[in-house]
Formats: C-alpha cells, sequence, structure tokens
C-alpha cells in the first residue's frame, strides 16, 4: 500500500493521520508506521522493505504510472470541490465524499457527510455538495476531514486478487 498526500497536507488532527509523516518523516498509527516518500525509489524501498507504508509527496499520476495496483482509494473527502473521475485508475476504486456517483466516479462510494456517514453505495450517488456544516442539537458540527490529497494504492503483488465477483460492476443495493 502506498499512501499520496500533499507536500503541505489540510489535515486537522496530528497524531491521528499518516499525514504526521508529510511533517515528521515518520507517523505510527495503531502499530502501523508509515514514512515519508519524496522519490519513487523511496516509494519502492519502502515496499520491498515492507516494514512501512511509504506516504508519497509529490504528484500522484507519476506514482500511478510506476505501481501495478489494483485497488484506488480517493479519500480526500472534499466538501466543496466537484469530484474527479477515478474510474480507469485501478480495477476497483472506492471513493469517499460527497458528490460520487457511483459507476462515473468510482465503483463504490462511501458516504462521509453526518446524514449518511458510513453507508457504502454500490448503485446511486452520495449526498450532493452543500459547502456547509450539519446542523447538530442546536449547534454546528464540521465534520473532520481527511487531508485533501490522501489517495490509497494497493499493489497487485502485495494484495490478493479480487475475485470475478468484485470485478463485475457492482450491484444496485438499497440505501
Amino acid at each position: 500500500m502506498v499512501v499520496h498526500d500533499d507536500p503541505q497536507p489540510t489535515t486537522t488532527r496530528r497524531g491521528m493521520a499518516f499525514a504526521d509523516a508529510v511533517f515528521d518523516g515518520h507517523a505510527v498509527l495503531d502499530g502501523v508506521r508509515a514514512v515519508r516518500a519524496d522519490t519513487m525509489e523511496q516509494v519502492e524501498q519502502a515496499l520491498d522493505r515492507r516494514d512501512a507504508v511509504p506516504v508519497y509527496v509529490r504528484r500522484w499520476r507519476p506514482l500511478l504510472a510506476m505501481l501495478d495496483h489494483q485497488v484506488l482509494v480517493d479519500a480526500r473527502m472534499r466538501k466543496r470541490a466537484i469530484p474527479e473521475v477515478q474510474i480507469g485508475y485501478a480495477d476497483l476504486t472506492i471513493g469517499l465524499g460527497l458528490a460520487l456517483v457511483v459507476g462515473r466516479h468510482a465503483h463504490v462510494v462511501v458516504e462521509t457527510s453526518w446524514d449518511g456517514l458510513g453507508a457504502v453505495i454500490t448503485g446511486a450517488a452520495s449526498l450532493p455538495l452543500t459547502g456547509e456544516p450539519a446542523p447538530s442539537a442546536g449547534t454546528l458540527a464540521t465534520a473532520t476531514s481527511t487531508p485533501r490529497s490522501t489517495a490509497f494504492f494497493a499493489r497487485r503483488r502485495e494484495s490478493p486478487m479480487l475475485s470475478a465477483k468484485a470485478r463485475r460492476s457492482p450491484r444496485s443495493t438499497p440505501r
């Protein structure tokens, strides 16, 4: 697995994200170690050693070209930005956030708004962009978002092969 992030992550909580590796050179979350990787060679070395998850901080398209990846998880969860199409970058794409349409943006969508938090969507769309925090018990609550460029990639040689069922178009499931 490789994590991609911006050189200046917009993470909101230090000590709770692999984005700390961007600032500090390394991070440990729940016993899993991550290291900052500024070059493709550093990514390859970390993957070969299998002792840490590399957090790559350059442009992500060259990273896609280098990896023989199978799965892409777009975990940017941008509240106000129009989502980008991710289908075509991997055999299985998973998008987290608002305004994502299954079959257009990703194969599977995970709802991240307070109204549907954690719902896995395989045949519709996530809630639309509103740009505003959700009201909660008379006060405004804002969901913590992950860094705006976080993406996860799993290499074919490191991840189990997707089953034939998982490669087929996802079936529609009620929300």
